[in-house]
């Protein structure tokens, strides 16, 4: 092609040079410490200097300059690579001004800052971030010199409950100190009568670790008052939780085909379907996971009374119906150890204890029987719509109330055990934040997730993926590379105006074809 086209195209060794020197553009340091050696990062001063460098900053470096301060979110996750050997950490970084409306949630506002193979655990953490979270504590006391002024740095952090605590060196959701922002114990999870609990400081960390949920030495020195609930997070489990419960009253009522039917209706693709059980001869019921815009169609749009009727009892359901923690739950009752047991294998058991198929989930047996209202279901669905609509836009003084009363209802009109470590976050953390930084939503992980998926494809589409002796996480930070040098240069690929093929013109190497195709 090259000596056919020998203007259009410059010769194969200069294109390896330019990528080499964009591969180049900002320094990487492998980290040894990750597993086989596959590990890389890159210097948190040098990403934050060329992300503000960015021509489509400019009204975020406007306002930084006005306020003479810049917000940096950092956030982390971690994927499964491949199915058995691989899986990876990446962590990120994110900009912001005071205003926090000049940028938006892409995946392209994440800036990858290290990502190595491995696990989240606090070990892997230690070993191969502390030296990046060093760099962010520097990066914070310092403060940066843009444009010949000082500017402060304010370090703020969201990331799953997992992560956060990890992080933190906290104990995990589903341990005695589950929260990872106050000392709420885990039996009083659901007890919404509390006006304020007593929160997490690094003082009381250091004061207080070995109990308390402080296992560890908490590995960044953010204040704990920047740890920010992720408000999609918080939506999933929720709304998740919503979703379970309405399909668990579905399998009981043997409407499912309503239920599917409805689902149509509003354009959401969802399906009941039987699987093998591991160990053992016995299928196990299951049905469609829906993805976070699914979950927010179907929070609008479902129309319950089109599918359930209320119940005399509706605590009183299908084993089928009932998921793994429901079924560690009535399990424990029978004081079996489910530790080796498979889902499928739990429901066996679970119906060779009762002699049947169904179950009550009251706490005792003693617990009257509590009528299942479609009306009043529908009600806490409307109104768990409305606070996220209210803080994904502002806050005010009645939120906290509001979130509040939505949780009492919660236990009404479902069940305690329901009561999640999200529904308390929602009621005890979500509307002090949102006062704090007023624009949570611009905090979320939404780009997080994104940027997770975009690397684990590029894994899978642009490395050897180990092969050869290469580093698959330097190769995908090479490409943030080549991708943040293209936007500094405003070299990013424009999308082809289309055009129907009768209007289309003919590629010049097509037209040099057709006049030497005699030779």
């Amino acid at each position: 092609m090259h000596m056919i086209l020998p203007e259009a195209l410059p010769p194969i060794g200069h294109i390896k040079k330019e990528r080499s020197a964009q591969n180049d553009f900002m320094q990487i340091s492998t980290i040894n410490e990750a597993r086989n050696g596959n590990g890389v990062s890159r210097n948190v001063r040098s990403v934050i200097m060329s992300v503000l460098a960015l021509p489509e900053n400019k009204k975020l470096k406007e306002n930084i300059l006005t306020s003479g301060k810049v917000i940096m979110r950092f956030s982390g996750d971690g994927r499964r690579v491949t199915k058995i050997t691989c899986s990876g950490v990446m962590g990120t970084l994110k900009l912001l001004s005071e205003n926090a409306e000049d940028i938006g949630m892409s995946p392209m506002e994440e800036h990858c800052i290290y990502l190595y193979e491995g696990d989240e655990s606090y070990d892997y953490q230690q070993k191969c971030a502390i030296n990046i979270y060093e760099q962010l504590k520097e990066v914070c006391e310092n403060g940066i010199v843009f444009d010949n002024t000082n500017v402060d740095v304010e370090w703020y952090i969201t990331a799953d409950w997992k992560f956060t605590a990890i992080i933190l060196g906290l104990s995990g959701p589903c341990s005695q100190y589950f929260c990872a922002w106050c000392e709420c114990p885990k039996e009083r999870k659901s007890d919404f009568s509390v006006l304020k609990w007593t929160p997490r400081t690094q003082e009381r960390s250091s004061l207080y670790m070995g109990s308390m949920g402080y296992k560890k030495k908490t590995l960044v020195t953010a204040d704990w008052d920047n740890v920010l609930v992720d408000v999609l997070h918080l939506f999933l489990r929720v709304m998740g939780k919503l979703l379970n419960q309405v399909v668990s009253w579905t399998v009981q009522q043997r409407v499912q085909e309503q239920l599917v039917a409805e689902m149509r209706r509003i354009g959401v693709t969802f399906r009941f379907y039987s699987v093998q059980g591991v160990g053992c001869n016995t299928s196990v019921l299951k049905w469609s996971d829906l993805d976070g815009e699914e979950l927010k169609v179907v929070l609008k749009n479902l129309d319950l009374t089109n599918v359930l009727q209320d119940m005399a009892d509706k605590s009183v359901t299908q084993i089928d119906a009932l998921r793994k923690p429901q079924l560690i739950v009535q399990l424990q009752k029978h004081s079996i150890n489910t530790d080796k047991l498979s889902v499928a294998q739990m429901k066996v058991k679970l119906k060779e204890l009762i002699g049947n198929s169904m179950v009550s989930r009251s706490e005792t047996q003693q617990t009257p029987r509590v009528r299942l209202s479609v009306a009043r279901l529908v009600k806490l669905w409307k109104e768990f719509d409305s606070i996220m609509e209210q803080i994904n836009s502002s806050s005010d003084e009645t939120l906290e109330t509001k979130c509040r009363q939505w949780a009492i209802q919660f236990r009404v009109v479902t069940f305690d055990e329901d009561v999640t470590p999200y529904i308390h976050a929602l009621v005890y953390h979500v509307p002090q934040q949102l006062i704090k930084v007023r624009h949570l939503k611009h905090f979320c992980c939404q780009g997080v997730e994104k940027k997770n998926h975009l690397q684990n494809k590029r894994y899978h589409q642009g490395t050897q993926k180990g092969g050869r002796g290469t580093l698959w996480t330097k190769q995908v930070m090479q490409y943030e590379n080549r991708d943040m040098y293209a936007r500094l240069n405003d070299y990013d690929r424009t999308k082809r105006h289309w055009l129907s093929h009768s209007n289309q013109e003919e590629p010049v190497y097509r037209q040099i074809f057709d006049e030497n195709e005699d030779l």
